[in-house]
């Protein structure tokens, strides 16, 4: 029992990982075009990760403008239990990532 205990969470952790694998990493020059700082970004990408991806695929933030991320973000809050400090944090990387601030953010979602 111990082990299919330990099998369903290594599928469960390596399927959250497959998931982030497709977004792309934030970099510190992402943080320097947009203004927010690099920690802010990164947590919020890890936050989507964790709260987004154990129901449905990720979409790259470059998926939507800020208007439709707010809210696809407002109406998954209460499905995904989402405090407001994560709905915050979550939408200040997909608002910041989505090629509206970044360039280089949005050449990269391109490919």
């Amino acid at each position: 029992m111990r082990l299919l205990t330990h099998l369903a969470a290594a599928l469960a952790l390596g399927g959250v990982f497959a998931c982030a694998a497709g977004l792309p990493a934030v970099t510190a020059r992402d943080a320097q075009v947009s203004g927010v700082s690099l920690h802010e970004l990164r947590s919020g990408r890890d936050r989507y990760v964790a709260k987004c991806s154990g129901c449905h695929r990720l979409y790259s933030p470059a998926a939507y403008d800020d208007d439709v991320w707010r809210f696809q973000v407002d109406d998954m809050t209460a499905k995904a239990k989402l405090t407001d400090d994560d709905v915050a944090t979550i939408l200040t990387y997909l608002t910041t990532m989505n090629g509206n601030e970044s360039r280089e953010v949005a050449s990269r979602s391109a490919d």
